[in-house]
């Protein structure tokens, strides 16, 4: 990620990729709204595509996945809360490690 961060332009355009994967928007968030902010609003739109994803495969396999519903509200969240902690714990070190950047 610190090597990445070094690399990175912010004037490079976003690929379709980079809304789902790599770290290039969750930096861009970084520098514009802050660690804090920046975490939350990468971890929510996870949480919700998480969400889609389970309610969609609820629609196809009803018997299968209708009484595991709240179950995987309950995971999705806990996972969700735990990826915030770990990228905001990450974006505030590089923030500290790379003073000179703000």
């Amino acid at each position: 990620m610190k090597r990445f961060v070094g690399d990175s332009k912010d004037n490079d355009s976003l690929k379709l990729i980079d809304y789902f994967f790599g770290w290039k928007l969750l930096h861009r968030w970084n520098k514009k709204y802050g660690p804090k902010k920046a975490s939350f609003i990468n971890s929510t739109i996870m949480w919700v595509f998480g969400i889609a994803i389970a309610y969609l495969f609820i629609y196809i396999w009803p018997d299968t996945f209708e009484n595991m519903r709240h179950s995987i509200f309950l995971i999705m969240t806990v996972v969700m809360i735990g990826f915030y902690w770990q990228n905001k714990r990450l974006l505030e070190s590089l923030k500290n490690s790379n003073p000179a950047e703000e």
